[in-house]
Formats: C-alpha cells, structure tokens, sequence
C-alpha cells in the first residue's frame, strides 16, 4: 500500500502521449470488457461475474466521472513487485513492466493492487484494511475513492476472469493464462458473502477516517 503510493504520488505530474490508448486492462473499460467476454464463461462463472457487473453498473458507474485521473503503473501483482529478500522478504524494493501503463482513474491503481494481494488469503478484508490504510497514509484518498473501492476490486478480478478467458481460447496450452483464474473466482465469491457498506465503513476507520452512524437527515 504505501509503496504503490509513493509509485502513484510519482506519477501525478509524469504525462505522455502513449498513456492515452484504449486497453483491455484499464479498468475504465473493465464494464464493457466483461460484457463482450463473459460468455466465455461456464454458466455458474458467468453468473457469478454477472453479479458484480451489476453492482458496478448500480453503485459505482454514476460516481466515475467524478474520481481523479493520472497515469498508473496499472499491473501490481505478484510477478512484478521486487523484494529486498526471497526467503525472508522485509520490503518491496522496485517494480517491474510498464507495459501496461495507462492513463485512467488514480483509484484504479489500489483497485488492482489489492485484487492481486487478496487472492490466496485467510482473511482478505483484513488484507484489504492494511493495503488500503497504508496507502492512504501516503497518498490520502477522498471519500468517493473509498466507496467505490470494493466495486473496482470485484471489477478486476472479473476483467482478469474474462481476459484470461478470451486469451485461453485463443492459446489453450499456455499453462501461466491459468496462474489466477482459480483464485479469483475463489476471492470473488468470498466478496459475494461481504456487505459492501460494511466494508467501506471498515476502511473508513483503518484509515482513521469518521463513519456515517445512521443518525444524520442526510
């Protein structure tokens, strides 16, 4: 968390004309990739992308417009952060590939990042409060950022789903296409059984952040 935000705080005054491209991994297109994808799908697979496409379309769409944008790093897994240790890792010291930088939303960077942190874990809300607080600690997030996160998270894992899909088809014995789709549909049905509210009110309070009581008109 912090260090992807000291990566984006870098980046918010870099510009240059190959960031602004239509690219199936900028989550700003994320909706309509799934759309065009999803029937790549098995049918409880699909249903379940389904679910968070509908999400996104209802609670996270109408506020889009309104996130702040620069230029992200936009691929934050596991493949490409570098460590200071293999076997008794202390810190991230770099990262790697930058062929999928692009110009879209800031909050799309943390989206991405926390996607890939989540998969495999115990407890991913657990995860996803030390991620998120970390970050904004270093690079503060506002409010709507916040309330569209879990939505923009769900949203990756269903780009990765239905890329990987389209790409498996197309290549079907490239064993690495196959390196997350598991985990993914794994950590999106465990996002199915959470409250979104819930969780952005607990990632209101890691970030020490005030949360809505239920006692205001508003």
């Amino acid at each position: 968390g912090c260090f992807m935000g000291e990566i984006d705080k870098a980046l918010e005054d870099f510009d240059h004309p190959g960031a602004y491209r239509y690219f199936d991994w900028d989550l700003a297109h994320g909706y309509g990739i799934c759309q065009t994808k999803k029937s790549l799908l098995a049918h409880d697979q699909m249903a379940l992308v389904d679910h968070f496409l509908d999400y996104y379309y209802s609670h996270i769409l109408p506020f889009v417009d309104a996130l702040p944008k620069s230029i992200i790093h936009n691929d934050a897994n596991d493949y490409n952060v570098l460590i200071d240790d293999v076997t008794s890792p202390t810190k991230i010291t770099g990262i790697i590939d930058f062929g999928d930088i692009v110009h879209s939303h800031t909050i799309n960077e943390l989206a991405i990042t926390c996607a890939y942190a989540l998969m495999g874990q115990k407890d991913p809300i657990k995860t996803l409060k030390h991620i998120v607080a970390s970050y904004h600690n270093t690079k503060p997030l506002n409010d709507t950022e916040i309330s569209v996160l879990y939505g923009l998270i769900a949203l990756r894992l269903c780009t990765s789903v239905c890329n990987a899909a389209a790409a498996i088809k197309a290549a079907p014995d490239n064993e690495y296409l196959l390196v997350s789709i598991k985990p993914a549909l794994a950590l999106l049905k465990k996002l199915k059984q959470c409250s979104p509210f819930a969780i952005e009110c607990q990632l209101r309070l890691s970030c020490g952040l005030p949360v809505e009581q239920g006692k205001s008109n508003e």
